[in-house]
């Protein structure tokens, strides 16, 4: 398939897999705590970066869980112009460049991490993201996060402000065939979305 594209900007996009929320009570439905979480953080993040990319919500990669947020840098060769690609010219280019997967909770750091580490086998960076009131109380267990090379950030709501207690260096993702799979996922589902015309993008 050959797509003529723009890459200059920005987005974010939701998956169209059933929001895990649905599948629990009514009276918990409605606690949407971690889901504002999410999608402050999400908009502030994309605001923050230097660089343009797609930002994916509830990245599904079966066998690896649903990262509550993807985040795919546009490579830079790509940015410059309008290009017509296919498929395979943007999974090349997309598997050299940097994949970031975030886990988002209110207060379980120990499952937070648990699923980020599942995220690290396909993404470069993973990072559990908690609010900013919890900083004073999971602070003392930053160790942990750095031998796992798992990032810790809070997010401050109010101020949004976002704080990187600790960043993961970049070491690759632990299995570059799910890495591989991760591309053709977000490919099919949001890199070709981003390029339509229709998409609400962010510039």
């Amino acid at each position: 398939m050959n797509s003529t594209i723009n890459l200059k900007k920005s987005a974010i996009l939701k998956s169209n897999i059933r929001d895990p929320r649905r599948n629990l009570p009514l009276h918990l439905m409605r606690k949407r705590g971690e889901s504002n979480l999410a999608n402050a953080f999400q908009r502030k993040y994309v605001e923050d970066i230097q660089t343009q990319g797609i930002g994916a919500c509830h990245f599904a990669l079966t066998g690896y869980g649903i990262a509550d947020f993807v985040w795919i840098r546009t490579p830079q060769m790509l940015t410059r112009k309008p290009y017509t690609l296919t498929e395979n010219d943007i999974r090349r280019e997309l598997l050299k460049t940097l994949m970031v997967a975030f886990e988002m909770k209110l207060m379980d750091w120990r499952k937070a991490i648990q699923q980020a580490y599942r995220y690290s086998y396909f993404a470069d960076k993973a990072i559990v993201v908690l609010p900013n009131d919890r900083k004073t109380a999971i602070l003392p267990q930053i160790d942990f996060f750095k031998q796992m090379n798992i990032g810790l950030w809070f997010f401050d709501t109010k101020n949004r402000n976002i704080i990187k207690a600790f960043s993961p260096l970049r070491s690759g993702p632990k299995n570059i065939s799910a890495k591989k799979k991760a591309i053709d996922l977000f490919i099919r589902q949001f890199y070709l979305r981003a390029i339509d015309k229709r998409t609400n993008s962010l510039t």
